[in-house]
């Protein structure tokens, strides 16, 4: 089992079968499986495909024999044929480690926030709905225009409405993290943004303490008003 390894006592598990004590369950980065009491085992699943991986505990149903469930970093998932296939049962369970997140500010349903393992959700009037997987740990802030659902990352130099695809927003290449942005509102087409790299310099925050700030007036033309 020398795949599921180094995972220490962050996420491992083990359970048996509360009907056939041949029957094991190990659980870790996989799902793994013995018949015989230990002697063997096989591996069920590849690490996040069919079920959601960082796993942390297994345990057969005391009322339902057939009943596997995988207590994991994605939330808690059933499987009826011994561990082969997954199905999530997390409906209605709100219990997301959220590591940044920011509201629209001219139209109040709209909310994204980035998950750690859950990826990226934006919320609106229907419900809560994921963009992406994975961990997703930029910060983010939203524009100022009528019923604005664009979002704008930190660390990606990167935009996108909630339902959309990303695109640039333009600023210079050598720059990769945000440390803020802002943005006007009266003028939906100014913002601000703080940076510490640029052109591949450094600069202190020390001696600057808003790093280079730049603003523009189209959201693909920047310009320094700050060294």
């Amino acid at each position: 089992m020398s795949t599921s390894s180094t995972q220490g006592d962050y996420n491992f598990g083990i359970g048996a079968d509360r009907t056939n004590a041949n029957i094991l369950y190990l659980v870790a980065h996989n799902v793994w499986k013995s018949t015989n009491s230990g002697a063997t085992w096989t591996q069920l699943t590849n690490w996040y495909e069919k079920v959601h991986t960082d796993m942390h505990q297994i345990s057969i149903s005391p009322y339902n024999s057939s009943q596997v469930w995988n207590m994991n970093d994605g939330g808690v998932w059933l499987s009826t044929d011994g561990g082969n296939n997954w199905v999530p049962k997390s409906d209605g369970i709100y219990g997301y480690e959220i590591y940044h997140g920011n509201c629209s500010p001219t139209r109040r349903d709209m909310f994204s926030i980035g998950t750690q393992d859950n990826g990226e959700l934006y919320a609106n009037t229907l419900g809560w709905f994921t963009n992406r997987g994975g961990d997703w740990g930029s910060q983010c802030a939203f524009d100022y225009r009528t019923n604005s659902a664009m979002v704008y990352y930190y660390n990606r130099n990167k935009r996108r409405l909630v339902t959309g695809s990303e695109a640039t927003y333009g600023l210079p290449a050598a720059i990769t993290v945000l440390q803020g942005i802002a943005f006007n509102r009266s003028s939906a087409d100014l913002a601000f943004v703080a940076v510490h790299l640029f052109a591949g310099r450094r600069i202190s925050l020390r001696q600057h303490r808003h790093g280079r700030r730049l603003q523009t007036l189209e959201r693909k033309s920047w310009t320094f008003i700050h060294p």
